[in-house]
């Protein structure tokens, strides 16, 4: 059991109209570190996700009518409830998720940044008249779309909540959100907290299932059920549009990623390591923005790689509740052994594999991989095709910047990438020609309330958080009035 400041924010049922509705079965929640229970929550049926659609639209119809400003309130109290109650939060989420609580901690505080950035958002969602004159009158209105069905992943449960939660409120909206279920009880204790704030009953509701494809297949279908926004796999992602297509549903999809991390011959090698590491082990390298490639410019390849290892040497893995850890487990132990397999498989197609770290647990459970270091990788390898999710670095040498530019594009996915280097002219080069939604220029850090987030390609469409966000949470209406 988790031990909270607040043991009421530790909530095992779905909430709907407001409260917590147990359901029938229940589905244990286990904590990946130590590969026991921490408790068990109840799943939703059928007659139960009716119930949440039909208090949402009671209670989106109410909630479109309050003025930017007064949303806006509600929407940044909740940004401090979240704060005030963090250490407890960010406990839960190292608990079912397994980051180090350090992390869980800043991620409570990314959270918050959703719900005060929108906040401001909501009051400046405007529409705009047209001088048209002539005893006429034709304006552009900004509309709620209704209400919003929101699936969300275990790597951030509760951030990648809170953007899509405080975009959607912003603008009018009501959510009916679907947590991962290895991770629900942030989404719980979230959703609670957003009662405290003042949210209306019904406005929010959180359903947990294991059923996620026939949920996924009713919140495409329904008819009540005006947008979709998902943040997963590229696989689940192409189903739900299939799905919502059907249904001229219109979607915001924050799909897979393949990051190339880029370092040219004249970067300030320091610098780059530091925002290696950073970008890359953050939440075990369970990240679609983590740097999933490695590309080093051969001449400072081995430069860099020496200092490289040195970092990974001092990176500790453990429970995330331990002192002095910097890397937790994986999700779970088949995350573990599809990674593990990746590894394996680039090993015998003749890349070179290291182990670097120290495992400071004082028992042998949970989902841990060691940080690895894996070089020789070709753009035939799993490791440099897909998506490792994982505490791996792959290393893939080039000679030429178009080289550069030519492995870092060679993938189906768009989302992030990171270029390291002291030449202006070849970052403006770089930068030009990298089919990426996001790229960081001697910057790791790229993810913040303020800007938005998305990618190209098989990594999705659309953008959340920053201006942009709260955009795909409205439909503008046209009106034409003569007098």
């Amino acid at each position: 059991m988790v031990q909270l400041n607040d043991p009421s924010l530790l909530l095992r049922h779905s909430m709907i109209e407001g409260i917590c509705q147990v359901g029938g079965r229940e589905h244990a929640v286990i904590n990946p570190a130590t590969a026991c229970d921490i408790t068990s929550v109840s799943l939703v049926d059928r007659l139960m996700c009716e119930r949440a659609l039909a208090s949402a639209s009671s209670a989106q119809a109410l909630w479109a009518e309050r003025s930017g400003t007064e949303r806006g309130a509600v929407l940044r109290t909740w940004g401090d409830l979240l704060l005030g109650n963090e250490a407890d939060l960010a406990a839960l989420l190292t608990a079912e998720q397994g980051k180090p609580y350090a992390e869980a901690r800043a991620e409570i505080a990314y959270a918050a940044a959703y719900f005060h950035w929108f906040a401001g958002e909501a009051e400046r969602a405007y529409g705009r008249i047209l001088p048209v004159g002539n005893g006429r009158r034709q304006w552009v209105e900004q509309r709620p779309l209704g209400i919003v069905a929101a699936i969300t992943p275990w790597n951030f449960p509760a951030a990648m909540l809170a953007r899509k939660l405080a975009a959607a409120l912003a603008a009018g909206n009501a959510v009916i959100s679907k947590p991962a279920l290895e991770t629900p009880l942030s989404a719980l204790a979230m959703a609670k907290l957003g009662q405290a704030a003042g949210i209306p009953a019904g406005l929010v509701s959180v359903l947990l299932t294991d059923e996620p494809a026939v949920l996924g297949a009713w919140f495409c279908q329904h008819p009540s059920i005006a947008k979709i926004s998902f943040t997963g796999s590229t696989a689940t992602g192409k189903w739900l549009l299939e799905r919502a297509g059907a249904a001229i549903k219109p979607c915001t999809m924050e799909l897979g990623g393949n990051a190339p991390f880029i370092v040219l011959a004249d970067a300030d090698i320091p610098a780059a390591v530091a925002g290696f590491m950073a970008c890359k082990f953050r939440n075990a390298g369970q990240t679609c923005i983590s740097a999933n490639r490695l590309l080093l410019a051969a001449d400072i390849a081995e430069v860099f790689l020496l200092q490289l290892k040195k970092a990974m040497q001092q990176l500790n893995y453990g429970d995330g509740m331990d002192a002095d850890i910097q890397l937790g487990p994986l999700i779970h132990q088949a995350a573990c052994v599809r990674l593990q397999d990746k590894i394996a498989a680039a090993e015998q197609q003749g890349a070179q594999v290291e182990l670097f770290g120290h495992d400071k647990r004082s028992h042998t459970r949970g989902a841990f991989c060691a940080p690895t270091l894996v070089t020789g990788v070709m753009p035939s390898m799993q490791l440099f095709t897909e998506e490792s999710f994982g505490p791996v670095v792959a290393v893939t040498e080039f000679t030429t910047e178009d080289e550069a530019i030519a492995l870092s594009n060679h993938t189906q996915y768009g989302l992030a990438a990171y270029v390291y280097s002291q030449n202006l002219k070849s970052l403006h080069r770089v930068q030009q020609q990298l089919q990426f939604g996001m790229l960081g220029i001697n910057e790791a850090r790229i993810s913040h309330a303020y800007a938005p987030f998305g990618g190209m390609k098989q990594s999705g469409f659309g953008r959340e958080g920053g201006l942009e966000g709260i955009t795909h949470y409205q439909t503008q209406q046209f009106i034409a009035w003569s007098e």
